[in-house]
């Protein structure tokens, strides 16, 4: 007898999937290089067993596929930049790297190729004067010459000018990649899609019922357990409270979207479903999470994501006037209840603070500071993932503190790949707005449940612009599986239905 559809609703691949997305969260972030790598196993894995059954039809590789083509091209412009290339390919396409190798390797570009140690010695004994007359010794042994690669040559360099760190940057992104072809091909059906949806929602709530509870609970302690850094200032389970107001950006509208396509469906009988209850107080405790991490531009683009979503969502003028009255007043409750918080707090400080306040360590510094560093990398960037290992070299004289990232993913991106990663990332973001507006069309009506999703998407995306919530692998990845929901292989049922 044939099996039954919902006993294979979830495939091995399936799993292998879902266990890095909802997992890796609870792992501080996945900002410990074992549990991103962990993840990103996982995620190899998946995208194996998916070609090994399906063929690239597994991965979503078939004919109008070709947006997906800079995606490619970027991991591929990643390898490049470890590739070993001669000091005058270097020059040409990286004059800084160029001279930076220079001054830091004796004999790269071309100089003598003799030991930099025999050379410091030689250069020592020139300044004292009774060692002139003496020789430096030669060694005992046998003059053994061995002729290594060009490749291997210590004059061959490559254009990052820290390939470990890019190593480990292409290794995420292609399993980053592989998640998404994947993902994005499984959610093609309307139950697995539900599936999935589910699985993230039920992450959501979780993350902010688990994280609330600990506020209240604090030991100082992750988990009741874990000791943390003194001027880090965890929230739930990440270790910087920003990091999970920016899981909450991506739940807040999804969850509401979907909690306004069911009324839309099915009216007052809605709020009745334990699958509406579910998501309503999975939602509360989002929004309260996204407010107590009190991040000031995470609370901004929670207001502004749920205002977008109802003006996006409503059909009539009469509706969107209801929805623009109904969210000043909550907004204005809101600021009167926020007054004895931490946000608030910090909300009066930011907005009562002149202009001439020092900026110092702020981001405006870095950013400019950037401006110097894009100035001698522009075309090839400094390399992935290297950011925070050269960037001290361009902050200003008395500027102490450390800036692994640039609190802004678009100019680490600039800085790190160059002008070419640019427009390749440009090129896609084109291709994929095109695939969302095309799939849009298709639904004709778009309901709620869809906008909040792609609300949710553009808020994390523009908390990117002052943040670097990218480049935490939990919310990274949290993101990338949201972008599949909203670009899978075909949509069979209109969202504002049951799915």
């Amino acid at each position: 007898m044939e099996p039954q559809p919902s006993a294979r609703l979830l495939e091995l691949e399936d799993y292998l999937l879902l266990a890095p997305v909802l997992l890796l969260p609870w792992a501080f972030g996945g900002v410990g290089i074992w549990a991103y790598r962990s993840a990103a196993l996982l995620l190899v894995g998946a995208a194996c067993v998916s070609l090994w059954k399906r063929g690239w039809m597994g991965w979503g590789i078939r004919r109008g596929s070709g947006w997906l083509l800079p995606a490619f091209l970027l991991a591929a412009w990643a390898a490049l930049q470890l590739v070993p290339l001669p000091p005058a390919a270097i020059r040409f396409l990286s004059p800084e790297a160029h001279s930076l190798y220079t001054k830091a390797f004796p004999g790269y570009g071309g100089a003598s190729v003799a030991d930099p140690l025999v050379a410091l010695e030689e250069q020592a004994l020139e300044r004292v004067g009774e060692a002139r007359p003496w020789p430096i010794p030669g060694g005992a042994g046998p003059d053994l010459k061995f002729e290594a690669p060009a490749c291997l040559d210590q004059r061959w360099r490559t254009i990052s000018v820290e390939p470990s760190a890019t190593q480990e940057k292409l290794a995420w992104y292609v399993a980053l990649l592989l998640g998404f072809l994947v993902l994005r091909e499984r959610v093609s059906t309307r139950e697995r899609f539900r599936a999935y949806r589910w699985a993230i929602f039920g992450l959501f709530g979780a993350l902010a019922l688990f994280s609330l509870v600990q506020l209240q609970l604090w030991n100082g302690r992750i988990y009741w357990v874990w000791r943390v850094l003194v001027h880090a200032k965890p929230f739930g389970p990440y270790v910087n409270p920003t990091n999970l107001a920016g899981v909450m950006e991506l739940a807040v509208p999804a969850l509401a979207g979907f909690l306004w396509s069911r009324l839309r469906r099915n009216g007052r009988a809605s709020v009745y479903e334990a699958s509406f209850g579910v998501a309503a107080v999975a939602a509360a405790c989002c929004l309260v999470a996204g407010f107590a991490a009190a991040s000031k531009m995470a609370a901004v683009l929670l207001v502004a994501g749920l205002v977008a979503l109802g003006l996006l969502a409503a059909r009539t003028l009469r509706a969107r006037l209801t929805v623009m009255a109904l969210c000043a007043v909550l907004v204005g409750a809101g600021a009167l209840l926020l007054g004895g918080t931490r946000l608030g707090g910090r909300l009066e400080m930011f907005l009562g603070r002149g202009a001439d306040a020092t900026l110092l360590e702020g981001r405006l510094v870095a950013w400019q500071a950037g401006t110097e560093m894009f100035r001698d990398f522009p075309l090839t960037g400094t390399g992935f993932g290297s950011f925070g290992g050269i960037f001290a070299r361009y902050l200003p004289a008395g500027a102490a503190k450390r800036w692994d990232h640039a609190h802004n993913d678009y100019v680490e991106l600039l800085l790190e790949g160059g002008l070419v990663a640019a427009v390749l990332v440009i090129w896609l973001l084109v291709g994929y707005v095109r695939r969302v507006t095309r799939s849009l069309r298709r639904e004709g009506r778009v309901s709620p449940s869809r906008i909040g999703l792609i609300v949710g998407v553009v808020s994390l995306a523009a908390h990117a612009f002052i943040d670097f919530n990218h480049q935490v692998p939990a919310n990274a990845l949290l993101w990338v599986a949201c972008c599949a929901l909203l670009v899978s292989g075909e949509r069979p049922r209109r969202e504002g239905g049951t799915t």
